[in-house]
């Protein structure tokens, strides 16, 4: 732990990244050009008159089209201190690390893809579940991303981050793009764009297939489309259509208990139930508005989706039936129709330069059926929940920036939100019921600009994440009253940091340094794995992070993110006070080089050890992650390229977790480390061609 702490103070000396600042709203998409020729250039982001924090920025296209990914999600590993995991099939949500939080599916971490919201609320696996699967790598132009809750234009699901990966509106040429890699993986990807009823096209068609490296193979199928139209900018009225229609299904090779491996029985890539696995289907439409006159801007925004899942699961295998197994069936069908509408406009004020932004957003989510189904390889036999929900959100929020001095800015914002459930539980219409609460979230942020250079921010506020609705209208019955007590709708969290964020200390380095603290409340939470209600914990995290971005000439470039943190429970219990699979340290590295036709990247990833139980008996292990890439441009329109994924073949785990399990020999449950292996050194070639 010293070493570690000497080894960041260093780091402060030689500083790190400032990423460009994120608006406090949702800014409209991106029509950037798609490019073949992939051009890094140093983000030279000025200081001047930005407000918000200092782990704040904007990622741009080139950074995700220079370095390898494994997964589409991992692109938001380009967020210093984020960790993106996996413990089981390809189309299933995936797991999120930052700042002391183990994020789950996505409980208090938000996303938009092109606009449209993919957090899901009351979902039939996991609270906020975020399917970032659908995304695309070649058409998105950045990522905006955020964290804490310092701002009021972030509502549900971003207490901890938020952010926003816009799409491009046209390509600069037709693009194709072909992929073949381990594993029998597959991938066409072809994407053109033009101009048709006074505006620009753009439309996108991605296919793709792969086993992966399980004994049971993956059999994965995925089908992904996106299609724009995007009016030309004329007198300030720009209006926007985008489609986007995703479908993946997939056999899955979930966490598998240590003792399994260790025995022989299975092997570092098998499974105990090769049933287990799911099917999902998500089509979205979004318009999109956008008004200026002169210094005013209006942004209106609306959507509507259609959302299916089912998903099969056997964590514990045959711990609670003994002859039929344990594997459950979750399934969902859903309807979302939403809207916003934001205006940011200046103030007139003799005394101060003042900047307002109001909005409001609302979104309605009818989820029938939403059930839980005991089930022997995908075939029900019996049901466990069965609900109709109806789910409602609606938020007023405004933000205020004032200039008090060219080198002082201060801005203060206010969310007022509400939420209403409407819950039918068609097995037990005791569990029925409606139940409404409402939060407010205000929010405080300071900055001073000591020099053209160098910034210090102070920002605090409040935010909360939603519950599961199915949990709000349990009633406290007989013995089981202590499992089954109601939870709250809304569960709040408090925070603030301290950072700072220079640019060109050095020719071509930028950096951020930024220690936080964040505390939730004490909460009970919904476990759709099997329909009850777990009582939570009070909690306190703290810690730093920092990052350095360096453009070290016009062919090297080098980008360094270090994170801490320390979370522990703020109760007294015999179980211990430590927070269970909570990340402590994270680490990345990421070197590009790109000279002539040549270019080469290289990402590593490190996420330390946390612990596994409460009393921190049980420790997962660090793991280390290298990927690497070289391309070479045959011309301007022709670029071959080849990956290569965990080259150092470290057989670490993507995830681990400690519970209870029995497989089918065993008389009694075990407890035991459970995981889900990293797939092993595996490669990937790719045409890319661009006429």
């Amino acid at each position: 732990m010293k070493s570690y702490r000497r080894l960041a103070w260093a780091g402060l000396g030689f500083a790190l990244p400032a990423y460009a600042q994120a608006g406090a709203t949702e800014a409209p998409e991106s029509v950037t050009p798609v490019v073949q020729q992939v051009i890094v250039q140093q983000q030279k982001n000025s200081l001047q008159k930005q407000t918000g924090s200092a782990s704040a920025g904007t990622i741009s296209a080139a950074e995700f089209e220079a370095l390898p990914v494994q997964r589409p999600a991992e692109i938001l590993e380009r967020v210093p201190g984020l960790i993106v995991s996996q413990h089981s099939g390809s189309g299933k949500a995936n797991q999120y690390f930052m700042r002391g939080f183990n994020l789950d599916h996505g409980t208090d971490l938000s996303a938009s893809v092109a606009g449209l919201p993919i957090n899901m609320p009351s979902h039939a696996h996991g609270q906020g579940y975020l399917d970032l699967n659908l995304l695309i790598p070649e058409l998105v132009s950045e990522v905006q991303f955020r964290k804490g809750p310092y701002y009021a234009g972030d509502g549900d699901f971003s207490l901890v981050g938020a952010n926003r990966i816009q799409y491009v509106s046209a390509l600069e040429a037709p693009l194709l793009v072909a992929e073949a890699g381990s594993g029998r993986e597959r991938r066409l990807m072809h994407a053109n764009s033009g101009e048709i009823a006074g505006g620009h096209w753009i439309a996108a068609l991605e296919l793709a297939s792969a086993d992966g490296p399980w004994q049971v193979p993956e059999d994965a199928r995925k089908l992904n489309s996106f299609l724009r139209w995007r009016s030309s900018a004329a007198g300030g009225d720009v209006w926007q259509w985008s489609v986007l229609a995703y479908r993946n299904r997939w056999n899955a090779t979930s966490q598998v208990p240590e003792r399994a491996v260790q025995s022989g029985l299975i092997d570092r890539f098998g499974s105990l139930d090769p049933s287990e696995g799911g099917d999902t289907q998500r089509v979205g439409l979004h318009v999109q508005r956008e008004l200026v006159d002169g210094e005013r801007r209006d942004l209106w925004q609306a959507y509507r989706m259609q959302y299916r899942l089912n998903l099969y699961s056997n964590p514990t295998w045959f711990l609670n039936d003994t002859d039929r197994g344990d594997q459950i069936t979750q399934s969902e069908q859903r309807h979302i129709s939403g809207a916003s509408w934001l205006r940011s406009q200046p103030l007139s004020n003799a005394l101060l330069p003042l900047r307002l932004e109001t909005g409001f957003s609302t979104r309605y989510d009818q989820i029938s059926p939403l059930a839980l189904y005991g089930s022997v390889q995908r075939t029900a036999y019996e049901t466990g929940s069965l609900h109709r929900v109806n789910w409602w959100q609606g938020a007023v929020f405004a933000q205020l920036q004032a200039e008090l001095h060219p080198q002082w800015r201060l801005s203060g914002g206010l969310r007022a939100e509400k939420v209403r459930a409407d819950v039918r539980d068609l097995l037990n219409p005791l569990n029925s019921g409606v139940k409404s609460e409402s939060a407010l979230s205000p929010n405080l942020n300071l900055s001073y600009q000591l020099a053209p250079e160098l910034a210090f921010y102070l920002n605090a506020g409040r935010g909360f994440h939603s519950n599961d609705a199915r949990g709000a209208t349990i009633q406290t019955q007989g013995d089981a009253a202590e499992s089954r007590r109601a939870t709250p709708l809304m569960s709040a969290g408090k925070g603030w940091e301290l950072g700072m964020r220079s640019a060109q200390w050095l020719n071509g380095l930028e950096s951020s340094l930024v220690f936080w603290q964040l505390t939730t409340d004490s909460e009970l939470t919904y476990v759709p794995d099997d329909a009850s209600t777990e009582a939570g914990r009070p909690a306190r995290r703290y810690g730093w992070e920092m990052s350095h971005q360096y453009r070290m000439n016009r062919h090297w470039w080098l980008e360094l993110d270090m994170a801490w943190s320390h979370s522990r429970y703020t109760d007294i219990s015999e179980a211990g006070n430590r927070v269970t699979d909570a990340p402590e340290r994270t680490a990345s590295l990421a070197i590009r080089y790109e000279k002539g036709p040549w270019e080469w990247g290289l990402r590593g990833r490190y996420m330390g050890s946390r612990a596994l139980t409460e009393d921190n008996s049980v420790r997962s292990h660090a793991a280390v992650l290298w990927h690497g890439r070289v391309a070479y441009r045959f011309s301007r329109q022709l670029t071959l390229s080849l990956d290569g994924l965990n080259l150092l073949n470290r057989s670490g785990n993507d995830m681990e977790y400690w519970y209870s399990s029995r497989m089918k020999h065993e008389t009694a449950a075990v407890d035991d480390r459970h995981w889900h292996p990293a797939t092993p050194r595996s490669w990937r070639l790719a045409v890319r061609w661009q006429w």
